[in-house]
């Protein structure tokens, strides 16, 4: 038989369970889908870190590593691209209202017709530009590793696949992926910084401080190797690389900035997709 005190708990007991579980959905309410897809982003690269320092399930992660690559470029070109269409959308129906309450007038139409123009053609510009990244960084890494010219002279290992004579397709969607998170960061954090060269230079500089913490890494889990042995445990790569890496990047994201490209804000899953990759790596190296 329950004692007075015991059943005076009980209710209490309950009461706080039930506020604690009020409490939770009222948090899980209040996380939207991008924080969910940012939350399983970071969740899914550091169990894939954890899982390369314990040695576990090393043969699927080689498989997957190719394809998670891809996707995570092509995602945040996705979600960029449903940005620039909502923009779009808003620019189309102000002008319908503007026709709605008799706004009509010569001028505004005008102005109202090249902001719905320049919506429209930022998205195919967008997407010409992810299409010349993706060709010309094809052929200069295929380049790179026929002749050893632009990187310095280094080899594909056959973990990332499908290749074309030695060189990974997926290897393309590593530069956009990376570009493309790259603007989102300089952005973040060059809010007053309007100068086109300036920002292209900061692009860069995000994209050759992601390859040094990445070459040490790729280079441990058999996805290339070079040729060229440098003797240091963290800089594997010639200074060849990385003036390459920076030269590249420079030009591909001034020729966006001039395209008009980036002047929207990215999504927020750009700027973690830069961070959570960085943090994939750096726990790797870490550990080595």
């Amino acid at each position: 038989m329950n004692s007075p005190k015991t059943r005076s708990q009980h209710p209490t007991s309950q009461a706080a369970h039930s506020q604690l579980s009020r409490s939770l959905r009222s948090v899980l309410t209040r996380i939207r889908a991008e924080d969910w897809e940012i939350i399983g982003l970071y969740f899914f690269l550091m169990a894939g870190s954890l899982w390369h320092v314990l040695g576990v399930l090393q043969t699927a992660m080689s498989v997957l590593s190719g394809p998670v690559v891809v996707m995570i470029a092509l995602w945040i070109a996705y979600r960029y691209d449903q940005i620039l269409r909502r923009e779009r959308g808003m620019a189309m129906q102000s002008q319908q209202e503007d026709k709605k309450n008799g706004r009509e007038a010569a001028q505004k139409q005008a102005l109202r017709g090249l902001a719905q123009f320049q919506h429209s053609s930022v998205t195919v510009r967008f997407h010409s530009w992810n299409a010349a990244v993706g060709v010309l960084c094809f052929t200069l890494e295929y380049i790179g590793v026929k002749t050893g010219v632009i990187f310095g002279k280094y080899q594909y290992m056959d973990v990332w696949i499908p290749a074309l004579n030695g060189v990974p397709l997926a290897i393309s969607f590593a530069w956009l992926g990376m570009l493309l998170s790259s603007f989102a960061v300089v952005q973040r954090t060059l809010v007053s910084v309007r100068s086109q060269w300036l920002r292209a230079l900061f692009v860069a500089l995000c994209m050759t401080i992601f390859d040094m913490f990445m070459e040490p890494v790729s280079v441990k889990l058999h996805y290339w190797h070079w040729l060229e042995i440098t003797g240091n445990s963290f800089i594997v790569a010639p200074l060849q690389n990385y003036m390459a890496w920076f030269g590249i990047s420079f030009v591909l994201a001034y020729a966006a900035l001039r395209l008009g490209l980036f002047q929207t804000p990215m999504p927020r899953v750009a700027w973690h997709g830069y961070w959570a990759q960085l943090l994939y790596f750096s726990v790797i190296a870490l550990a080595a």
